[in-house]
């Protein structure tokens, strides 16, 4: 027997594919034909109730598990080819062989692309990252590959490889080491230095960042386009969203007590674009501070999600994830610089991988940053990402979970010495060059902003390996990895950077979880938008004390430095912004501007007596 659900889902056949006009690619017309003579025999009387089916019925497509349920002695049976083409409607239209008319999910892949007769008049205004014509492309690259293959084999036999060994054919990269007595003295400094810190409320902290950044006056009302007039109420809402009290709550807990205010300012000024503008007010204030420059010069990052639980019930929602099971919940996807600074998030479905979301971060903020390499998790990582943020022009560095366990692509057949049991094969140039064309009309269509990087890689993925567009950038991704392999096995400093930057979206993890304390960190709107702006508030709130942190370091390295006491650059490369311990989140949310430092001054800084005494010494070994 065939699953129940197919008995249920037959009832509803009719209105199904009445509903939705479908189409499909030239070699997927069956299961159109299919469609429409179920629509004929459905709106015919005579018919509707046909048990028995005789030719002409399109049955190519009736394979596996149906054909013994769907052919009959007599004929085709009804009810069960009906179910056959659901099912097979079910995966066409996820491969992407089959579309629907107006449908943003389903549509036809061709109308996420600029038009094929047009789109190299935009290489005028985005140039091309890459040569146009793949023979260019890989005259240059492919001797490139081969001499780095060749170098990397020899210094692996000789043993040069630092902390990385060949392992019963299999390359082995050792862990990082920890350095823990520079690790237990970056602590020790960090505590001295935060000791300095005033404590200090979080509503007074805001509006102290607000005289410096004066963040209000991109908060401009939907239609009418002038700025908040009231700073006190415009931080109350962020303040809500942000440590997801909600508004109603602020109400009650704040000077601000009528709520429809809140409510008014909530809906015509705080969004999504003018969150995204206060971030990069924020994320270019931090990147002018000279004690970000310790941290890193602005031009990598990384990208991790948070995962918040929500009250919504998981049985048959279809929100199983491997990583979480049923639990109910939603990922804030948040991308960090590595100077601290959370440039850029967005909220996605904890069932979605994080890969499809890395390049909208990269894109779409509108900081000053020029990131040129980007590190996630292993769950950012595929060989169609690889592909694509290359050819948008930015270094991917994923920290691969098991990377022992991925091969290596060679551009022909190669005989390798040590490298030979990680080697999965040659490249499939051939298949790249016959869709060169399309692969950089893909790229250029994400670059014009014609259709986003997250919209493009879900349609690309969704589709079945037999789809030749995403399998030639597939095979292209393999290339990428191949050259990062290597650069991995080789490159200590590579695998520092990327554990290193990774490390500091995890620090931003352990801040946001601190400050979205209200209703037990469980996000309990349901709605996207207001999902979205939760996320942003906890972004922004985040970003704004990360700066203050940065500001009032930067305050206490000088006070040392005025009584000859110098922060070892060591030292200043690991001491974070997002220390906590200073900040008052609870009790009333009272807005008091007589609180705040007189323009062009700063609050005191505390514990500043027998400070030679308290300077943490390095361990002496």
């Amino acid at each position: 027997m065939l699953p129940k659900q197919y008995t249920k889902l037959r009832k509803y056949t009719p209105a199904f594919l009445d509903a939705f006009r479908f189409q499909a690619t030239p070699s997927h017309q069956d299961v159109l034909k299919a469609i429409d003579l179920l629509r004929g025999l459905n709106s015919n009387p005579e018919t509707r109730n046909k048990r028995k089916l005789t030719d002409p019925v399109p049955v190519s497509f009736v394979r596996g598990r149906f054909e013994k349920f769907v052919f009959e002695k007599n004929g085709v049976n009804r009810t069960y080819y009906e179910m056959c083409v659901l099912d097979v409607l079910s995966d066409r239209l996820r491969s992407g062989d089959v579309f629907v008319e107006k449908s943003r999910k389903f549509c036809d892949f061709e109308d996420y692309l600029l038009p094929k007769d047009s789109w190299q008049n935009q290489l005028r205004t985005f140039p091309l990252l890459v040569e146009s014509r793949f023979s260019d492309f890989w005259a240059e690259r492919g001797p490139l590959l081969r001499e780095d293959l060749v170098a990397v084999n020899e210094a692996l036999e000789a043993g040069l490889l630092p902390e990385v060994r060949l392992e019963e054919g299999t390359v082995v990269v050792e862990p990082i080491k920890r350095d823990v007595e520079l690790a237990d003295l970056a602590e020790k400094w960090s505590t001295f230095l935060y000791s300095f810190f005033p404590q200090v409320k979080i509503t007074d902290l805001l509006l102290e960042v607000e005289n410096w950044i004066h963040l209000s006056k991109v908060f401009t009302h939907m239609t009418q386009g002038n700025t908040v007039e009231d700073v006190h109420m415009l931080f109350s809402v962020i303040l809500a969203e942000g440590t997801n009290l909600g508004l109603e709550k602020m109400a009650r807990a704040s000077n601000h007590n009528e709520v429809k205010k809140l409510i008014w300012m909530h809906e015509w000024y705080v969004r999504e674009d003018t969150y995204l503008a206060a971030l990069s007010e924020l994320t270019n204030f931090q990147h002018a501070q000279p004690l970000s420059l310790h941290w890193g010069p602005g031009t990598h990052s990384s990208s991790d999600g948070q995962r918040f639980k929500t009250t919504q019930k998981a049985e048959g929602t279809g929100t199983f994830n491997r990583r979480y099971g049923r639990e109910p919940g939603v990922t804030f996807y948040t991308h960090v610089s590595d100077q601290y600074s959370p440039f850029f998030v967005k909220v996605i479905a904890s069932t979605d991988r994080d890969a499809l979301h890395i390049l909208d971060g990269l894109l779409y903020h509108q900081s000053d940053l020029r990131i040129e390499e980007h590190t996630t998790d292993t769950h950012g990582f595929t060989d169609a990402v690889f592909a694509i943020t290359h050819l948008l022009g930015f270094r991917f560095t994923p920290r691969i979970k098991g990377m022992r366990d991925h091969k290596i692509f060679t551009p022909e057949k190669m005989t390798f010495t040590s490298l030979q049991g990680t080697v999965g094969g040659k490249l499939d140039l051939q298949l790249i060059e016959e869709n060169w064309q399309e692969i950089l009309r893909v790229v250029t269509s994400i670059r014009t902003g014609h259709v986003t990087a997250s919209a493009i890689l879900a349609k690309l993925t969704s589709f079945s390996c037999k789809n030749s567009l995403f399998r030639a950038i597939t095979e292209l991704g393999k290339y990428y990895r191949t050259l990062f392999m290597l650069s991995w096995w080789k490159d200590p400093e590579l695998r520092r950077r990327a554990n290193w930057n990774l490390n500091k979206g995890e620090a931003l993890n352990k801040l946001k979880k601190v400050l979205f304390f209200n209703n037990l960190g469980e996000v309990r709107n349901l709605s996207f938008a207001g999902q979205t702006k939760r996320a942003s508030g906890l972004n922004l709130l985040a970003a704004i004390i990360s700066a203050w942190n940065t500001v009032y370091l930067q305050r206490v390295i000088d006070h040392l430095a005025s009584e000859g006491i110098k922060v070892p650059e060591e030292v200043l490369k690991r001491v974070s912004p997002l220390g906590y311990e200073h900040l008052i989140l609870t009790g009333d949310y009272v807005w008091r501007s007589e609180n705040l430092p007189a323009a062009g001054s700063f609050r005191s800084l505390v514990g500043q007596k027998s400070t030679m005494e308290r300077v943490p010494k390095p361990v002496r070994k």
